[in-house]
């Protein structure tokens, strides 16, 4: 029992030195422990790193400087700061080093809040940890002391922890003193000009709902002129408890809610993380401040495992267009003694909801009036077990982790029955239009989707209204330089040809600027040898001049002559395209389901269907397809056998041992259909 007892006074002590509580908190029968319990852990009584444990030593904040001032001349320099120290006594570092060790330092120390000190005491200087430094008692205490040398140094070693730095050289004042690797460069470099001291600050916060309710607060800070110390209050709302102070700059959280920042030149963030006492149904700014912006810029993290709760207040703001730090977050400009109120729906879990993904592939037919595709679905299902597909979409097979699954319709809708939760599903199918169709077909909610539309042989990709981007289409690959150069050449067949030529060069160009091989630079090319050529004066330049332009038109055959008969033959019979001219669009599809834009382009897919006839049975059901040899197999009246298929994707042996039994037994049961038949679905192309 006394071992329990001192131990609760060693932890009630360290406790009350770190979080500031007053020291009255100690029960009374133990008050006569209390030296004993801080014996040699003195530190507890200081300011801890918030960032930290405040376990160990190292956590501690003991002492706190204020601006160091240094003066100095060809022979001698003077010093002044101001020290605060917390617990019991200190060691302090002072400028300085072995070659310009500091003489004559004195302290005085403050009587309470006075503001004047009281009469200096010297002070011994020994060395301590490489610097020379003196042992102060707690309080506040104004050093003073002076360097004498033969010979000015170039710089001054000054301590890490002093992060405001005055410096005054054969009395002028350096408005940006340079330090670097803890030494203070004396005035040999170029002086930039004075600026005025400014101060912006802009103040973005995230109310996280969470037990209990959390709170970052990151000030963006944009400091101009000298070095000094500003201080910002309030940090916090009311009521809110510091975690961790991240920053840059020398920092300060004062108990009373105050940050005191050491400032130089720059543009600087200061983070503070801190939590309410309880979960809160809102959260208001203070009505007095000091040194803070005229209005905040608030942003709620809901937390749908708790409650279902949305945030409400008097502005609104877009994040993207006031540099918020969560743009993926709703944002509130909050002025002084304003609210931003949390309102609760419900608490608990929300209803689960599907959280899937679609990648699809269409490829268009040769007539243009209608679209095969092959959807791959991803992710997880939580509220449904069913997937359908409406019109203009017809969905003619399916498979699930490779296992064929039976599409049955109703209410002019088709669909599959799902074992989930994790799904793996390819389903193949038709589109019967050849304009405007649905972004997705599927009665279910997406959460990203892109496709990739595979054009036939001799079809191009004019535009694709509707999407958020088509940049392979022949209106997407236009940029600011193609039309200058769509520009030049125009305008310089006018001048040289006339109009009709000028509109005839602008037609060509237009058709056949993105095309593979067009000649293009070389367009240009004689166009300059024919300017040439015309303002060139009589004698050698106009004989050079022609020759440049017969070379210019000779290079335009080269290249012209294999354009045109390419192009030719592709009119003629598109499926002697080759592949560098197959180039397949890829595009988004709505900002709302499309997390971002592949780019790329489409590659021709061969899934396990693509050897896949359209044939069907005629006493089999309408909307039932099956593989070639089915087929052959049906109508001699043999067994239908599987077309084998190398490039048929099958689960891997991680994948099967992750099903479940009853995905399994699913799989089992999927074995149905007309006489053992399968549906196949379209068959693929292969362009």
């Amino acid at each position: 029992m006394w071992a329990r007892r001192m131990g609760l006074a060693v932890a009630l002590l360290v406790a009350a030195g770190a979080q500031g509580q007053p020291q009255t908190a100690v029960p009374p029968q133990l008050e006569e422990w209390r030296g004993w319990a801080l014996d040699g852990k003195e530190h507890v009584r200081c300011p801890f790193l918030y960032a930290s444990a405040a376990a160990k030593r190292d956590d501690f904040v003991c002492s706190w400087p204020g601006r160091l001032e240094i003066a100095v001349a060809a022979e001698r320099g003077t010093f002044e700061q101001t020290w605060t120290i917390f617990a019991a006594a200190q060691w302090v570092s002072l400028p300085g080093g072995q070659r310009s060790w500091p003489r004559q330092v004195t302290a005085a120390a403050y009587a309470g809040d006075s503001a004047a000190p009281a009469a200096p005491r010297r002070l011994e200087v020994v060395l301590h940890q490489g610097a020379p430094s003196v042992r102060l008692p707690p309080g506040r205490h104004h050093l003073a002391g002076a360097f004498v040398w033969g010979e000015r140094p170039v710089a001054l070693p000054v301590p890490a922890a002093s992060g405001v730095v005055a410096l005054d050289v054969d009395g002028r004042t350096i408005a940006r003193p340079r330090v670097e690797d803890g030494r203070l460069w004396l005035g040999e470099g170029e002086q930039a000009e004075a600026a005025e001291d400014a101060l912006d600050v802009r103040v973005f916060r995230r109310v996280a709902d969470d037990v209990p309710t959390r709170l970052r607060t990151v000030f963006a800070v944009d400091v101009s002129g000298g070095v000094r110390e500003e201080a910002f209050a309030p940090a916090l709302p009311a009521g809110f408890v510091p975690l961790a102070v991240e920053s840059a700059l020398p920092a300060l959280l004062e108990p009373g809610g105050e940050l005191r920042v050491q400032v130089r030149p720059g543009q600087w963030r200061i983070r503070i993380d801190a939590r309410a006492p309880a979960v809160q149904d809102g959260v208001s700014l203070a009505t007095e401040r000091r040194n803070l912006p005229d209005f905040e810029m608030w942003s709620y993290q809901a937390n749908p495992r708790l409650r279902d709760t949305v945030a409400e207040a008097a502005s609104a703001a877009d994040p993207r267009l006031v540099d918020a730090p969560w743009v993926d977050l709703p944002t509130f400009r909050i002025r002084p003694g304003e609210r931003l109120a949390i309102v609760e729906r419900r608490r608990g879990q929300a209803d689960a909801e599907d959280a899937l993904t679609l990648t699809r592939k269409l490829w268009q037919d040769f007539d243009g009036n209608g679209f095969a595709f092959a959807d791959e679905f991803g992710g997880v299902l939580r509220a449904s077990s069913r997937l359908d597909m409406a019109g203009p979409y017809q969905l003619l097979a399916a498979e699930e982790w490779g296992e064929s699954l039976l599409v049955t319709a109703e209410d002019a809708r088709s669909g599959v029955e799902v074992t989930g939760p994790e799904l793996n599903l390819r389903a193949h199918g038709r589109i019967d239009a050849g304009g405007a169709m649905p972004v997705v077909g599927w009665r279910t909610r997406l959460e990203t989707m892109t496709a990739t539309l595979n054009l036939p042989p001799g079809a191009k990709l004019l535009a694709a209204l509707g999407v958020d981007d088509a940049p392979t289409s022949l209106a997407g690959r236009w940029r600011l330089l193609d039309f200058f150069v769509l520009l030049i050449v125009t305008l310089a067949a006018a001048r040289l040809f006339g109009h009709v030529v000028a509109v005839i060069a602008f037609v060509a160009l237009l058709l056949s600027y993105h095309e593979p091989g067009a000649p293009v630079w070389t367009w240009l090319n004689l166009l300059a040898a024919t300017a040439l050529a015309r303002v060139a004066p009589e004698g050698r330049l106009l004989r050079i001049a022609r020759g440049y332009r017969v070379a210019a038109f000779g290079v335009l055959l080269l290249f012209l002559v294999p354009f045109a008969v390419a192009q030719i033959r592709i009119a003629l019979f598109p499926q002697l395209e080759t592949p560098a001219h197959r180039r397949a669009e890829t595009f988004g599809l709505f900002e709302v389901l499309s997390g971002h834009m592949p780019g790329g382009w489409g590659v021709p897919m061969l899934s396990a269907l693509s050897r896949g006839v359209r044939a069907a049975r005629e006493d089999g059901p309408p909307g039932v397809y099956y593989a070639e040899g089915e087929v052959q197999a049906a109508r001699e009246g043999g067994p239908a056998r599987e077309s084998a298929d190398p490039d048929a994707s099958r689960p891997t042996a991680v994948e099967s041992a992750k099903r479940t039994t009853s995905q399994l037994a699913a799989a089992e049961r999927q074995d149905h259909g007309v006489d053992g038949a399968r549906q196949t679905g379209p068959g693929i192309p292969a362009w």
